[in-house]
């Protein structure tokens, strides 16, 4: 997981977009200039490299990042939840599907709509359960979240997810 971390890190590194596309039509565009990705593998390797306090996940395995908050833009369908969520300026303006509501209810606080972290799954260990701590680890899976990012080094303060 570390090797393969480092590399997608590496890439991530300096790039200035993220453009994330499947067959089910999702099309999501995030700025990501000047922001840097983190690895979580498992270790705490480079907190103490880094003389700095950290905590490890369980499952272990994702590399992340902040997208500059007013960037995402886009549709993002995720056919196993039944929704269609659509970006503009890095906020969420629309669902649509079956849980349209449940996610309106859970983004509806101050900033609790805008872009937060993109993640891409490591951990070759993992298959999806259901449950988002897990789901996102698995390897191959990409991810957004919205609403605050303060655990990825940033100062927006929002809704978690």
């Amino acid at each position: 997981m570390r090797e393969l971390g480092l590399a997608i890190t590496q890439s991530l590194d300096g790039a200035k977009e993220v453009l994330i596309t499947d067959e089910n039509g999702t099309h999501l565009r995030l700025s990501i200039d000047g922001r840097k990705p983190g690895l979580e593998d498992g270790t705490l390797r480079d907190c103490r490299l880094e003389c700095r306090e950290c905590e490890v996940e369980v499952p272990a395995g994702e590399v992340y990042i902040a997208p500059i908050e007013s960037s995402a833009s886009g549709r993002l369908l995720l056919p196993h939840e039944g929704l269609e969520i659509n970006f503009e300026g890095g906020r969420v303006v629309s669902v649509r599907g079956e849980k349209a509501g449940e996610l309106w209810e859970r983004i509806k606080t101050p900033g609790g709509d805008v872009i937060a972290e993109f993640g891409i799954g490591l951990n070759p260990g993992v298959k999806p359960l259901g449950l988002m701590i897990f789901d996102e680890k698995a390897l191959g899976t990409v991810h957004v979240a919205v609403g605050h990012n303060l655990h990825l080094g940033e100062k927006r303060v929002g809704n978690p997810h």
